[in-house]
């Protein structure tokens, strides 16, 4: 991001890999360099590196194509726990209402009645936040029959809205598993991770009017 943006800074627990999503190839080397990184360069693992790095590159690359700026993979949330879990993150342009100007919980309930209004729009919660508005919103994607089981990066979708009535960049953290029997526990690791959000103001010109 420039550095005359405001931008936010974050914690992810234990072990993650980002993907570079400059362009398709830089995709390509990422999720190439981090298969061999996770797998070593073992022969007779050519055949899994070979397709982690194209489900990874899949993954990224639809990440990039819908304008995100980073993704992240979870080797490990702590030694010896692997959690299949990606995270996105965007910074979609959204129209600058009256309410993103006042305090945080506000600017937070006009964007959560917009989403409610969408059509699938899920779970819809405000998140109690006192430094600015959070808006959690949750989507359970049933697997499509012809689709197994290791190709599914999407079935549970869990997204943060993160609202900071200083600054008209609204992001946005997008985390996806297979792993929706453990619903909770990856709203839990998710509402974790989007606490410990902090920003780093840009310009005057960023501050809301």
């Amino acid at each position: 991001m420039s550095g005359k943006e405001a931008t936010i800074d974050f914690v992810l627990p234990g072990t993650w890999w980002r993907i570079a999503l400059d362009s398709e190839e830089k995709v390509r080397q990422s999720a190439q360099a981090m298969s061999r990184n996770w797998l070593g360069r073992s022969d007779e693992l050519a055949a899994a590196r070979a397709d982690l790095s194209a489900r990874v590159a899949k993954a990224a690359e639809a990440a990039r194509l819908a304008n995100g700026q980073d993704f992240y993979l979870s080797r490990e949330l702590m030694s010896g726990v692997g959690v299949p879990l990606s995270l996105a993150v965007y910074w979609p342009v959204l129209p600058v209402g009256p309410s993103r100007a006042g305090y945080p919980r506000s600017a937070a309930e006009s964007l959560a009645a917009s989403l409610r209004g969408t059509e699938n729009a899920g779970e819809v919660e405000i998140l109690d936040s006192d430094a600015y508005g959070v808006v959690r919103v949750v989507h359970e994607q049933e697997q499509a029959k012809e689709i197994s089981t290791e190709d599914d990066f999407g079935r549970l979708l869990i997204s943060y809205w993160l609202i900071n009535p200083l600054s008209l960049r609204t992001p946005l953290l997008s985390f996806s598993t297979p792993l929706v029997p453990l619903k909770n526990e990856i709203l839990a690791l998710g509402d974790s991770i989007a606490s410990t959000v902090s920003w780093r103001a840009g310009d005057a010109g960023e501050a809301a009017r």
